[in-house]
C-alpha cells in the first residue's frame, strides 16, 4: 500500500490516508475512487509509559490485510520503542 500523511502532531497524533497499492514496484490507485481509508494513531502518556491508540477507518475488503500485518508491525514498533 501507499499513503499520505494527512495530519501529524509530533509525540501526539498522526493520521494516514491510504491511497492505493504498490504492485510490481508501481503505485496503483484503487479503481473505486470512493474508497476512503485512514489509519489514525494517538499517543498518550499513562503511568510513566506510552499508550498507543489505533483507529482504523476502511472498508471490509482490507480487513484481512490489517489482521495479518498489524500484529507483526505493532510487535516491531514495540521492539523499537523499548530500545
Amino acid at each position: 500500500m501507499y499513503a499520505a500523511i494527512k495530519e501529524a502532531r509530533p509525540y501526539d497524533f498522526i493520521s494516514i490516508q491510504l491511497l492505493g497499492e504498490v504492485i510490481n514496484g508501481e503505485k496503483k490507485p484503487w479503481p473505486d475512487t470512493n474508497i476512503e481509508a485512514y489509519e489514525n494513531y494517538t499517543l498518550n502518556e499513562v503511568d510513566g509509559g506510552t499508550e498507543l491508540l489505533i483507529d482504523l477507518d476502511t472498508n471490509e475488503q482490507f480487513k484481512h490485510m490489517f489482521e495479518d500485518t498489524w500484529p507483526k508491525a505493532l510487535a516491531k514498533l514495540k521492539e523499537l520503542a523499548e530500545k
